[in-house]
């Protein structure tokens, strides 16, 4: 809801590497399943 501008770089940076993970988490959805 907040807009990135109000937010620190700090916190910025931590979005831009969670929405890495996400990305990279759903990008490759079939090595979870492997383990089974």
């Amino acid at each position: 809801g907040m807009s990135q501008g109000s937010l620190g770089p700090i916190r910025s940076r931590c979005l831009g590497c969670l929405r890495r993970m996400l990305a990279a988490e759903v990008a490759v959805p079939e090595l979870r399943g492997r383990g089974r």
